[in-house]
């Protein structure tokens, strides 16, 4: 990350107010993610935010009152900057909680690209001369694309449409429109009977691009408790 920037007191109500029904990444001061919400409510008069479970199941209970966290935030329609919001806990509710902001830092981010290991299974389709269906399986996906495996060999520039059941389990389906950039053989038979494909996407919807970058945060929380042996 470059281009840090800290914001004073009389910055952080407009920098706040921005993040408000921004998915949320809730970190404990050791970087340890402890869930994803969505930021709901900013009392500015207060200084205080409300942070809405987005998933099934509870928010970790048992932090004390006062407890200081981080609150890591994409904004939307400005992927390139990340917010980081550094406050302490004054309600820890099952499905919500209430954090105290005491500063704001904004800075340049380059993890829009950062590519998430992913191991599901989905299928593409696409049109040459008829309507076409083939299945894949996902090698990693980011912010801006994403690189299957398929049996098929289609040409560097074609247009595809990825469909994926679930990213995270219990999670939504994506539809990812997306166009072939690059191609290269992983199989050693000859002719190839495998191929890896990356793909950059296009005309996402902004709700597809709130529930994929939702999900790329669960994927990436799922892999550090992994790495963590919890």
């Amino acid at each position: 990350m470059t281009e840090r920037e800290t914001h004073e007191k009389g910055e952080l109500k407009e920098v706040v107010e921005q993040c408000v029904d921004a998915v949320a990444e809730v970190l404990a001061e050791d970087n340890q993610v402890l869930f994803v919400g969505r930021i709901t409510e900013f009392d500015s008069r207060r200084e205080e935010i409300r942070i809405d479970l987005e998933r099934a199941g509870e928010t970790p209970q048992g932090l004390l009152y006062n407890a200081p966290i981080k609150v890591q935030i994409h904004l939307r329609n400005q992927w390139k900057t990340v917010v980081m919001l550094y406050g302490n806990v004054v309600l820890c509710a099952k499905f919500h909680w209430r954090v105290k902001i005491r500063n704001a830092i904004s800075c340049a981010d380059s993890r829009r690209a950062f590519r998430q290991k992913v191991r599901v299974d989905g299928w593409i389709t696409w049109e040459d001369q008829g309507r076409f269906r083939q299945a894949c399986s996902l090698v990693d996906i980011s912010l801006v694309g994403v690189a299957f495996y398929t049996s098929v060999k289609l040409d560097e520039g074609t247009d595809v449409k990825l469909v994926v059941p679930y990213l995270v389990q219990g999670g939504p389906s994506h539809q990812l429109s997306c166009t072939i950039v690059v191609r290269r053989s992983a199989s050693e038979d000859d002719p190839p009977t495998l191929w890896r494909y990356g793909c950059s996407y296009h005309s996402l919807s902004e709700q597809e691009e709130d529930r994929l970058c939702k999900d790329i945060f669960l994927l990436q929380a799922q892999s550090l408790k992994r790495e963590r042996g919890q």
